[in-house]
């Protein structure tokens, strides 16, 4: 997991901002706010660059997915290597025959599982983020289809008025 997904939100200004770092540690600053902006006066460049965008925001919402389910991975094998010295711990205490939730108990309190469950819950974070923001996209879509209909429809009416004159 060398590439890193980073979701800050401004929570003053309403400002979201996404930084992704790439495997270079080149580290990119989106403000998805302007990037999901409508500029009517230029809609068909907007209509032609909304593709690459979707594809853009799809693709890291799945490297996100990948990620997290990566994290999810490394978390079962944290839980699997800290079960049997947590155990034995347990037994040290004075526990003739620790049951499972005093194992998770011990586990859970583990330096090692805190800091993989911490970065397990990070990405499914940034999963859940990026999911609203792919679905804002497919939002700007449908506005953009709409509001290239409302112009083809003005842009008839017009003609069909300056004809009959």
């Amino acid at each position: 997991m060398k590439d890193k997904i980073n979701i800050e939100v401004d929570e003053l200004s309403s400002l979201f901002i996404i930084s992704i770092t790439d495997n270079a540690q080149n580290t990119y600053k989106y403000d998805i706010r302007s990037e999901l902006l409508i500029d009517e006066h230029n809609l068909s460049k907007d209509l032609r660059e909304q593709p690459s965008k979707y594809m853009y925001w799809a693709s890291i919402l799945e490297k996100a997915r990948s990620y997290y389910e990566a994290s999810n991975i490394e978390l079962e094998r944290t839980y699997a290597k800290l079960y049997e010295p947590c155990r034995l711990k347990s037994i040290a205490q004075g526990v003739q025959r620790p049951t499972k939730d005093q194992i998770n108990s011990l586990i859970i309190q583990e330096e090692e599982y805190i800091k993989a469950q911490d970065i397990n819950k990070n990405y499914e974070m940034y999963v859940k983020q990026l999911q609203y923001v792919v679905k804002a996209f497919e939002a700007r879509k449908d506005m953009l289809i709409q509001l290239a209909t409302d112009e083809r429809k003005q842009k008839e009416y017009e003609a069909t008025i300056n004809q009959n004159w």
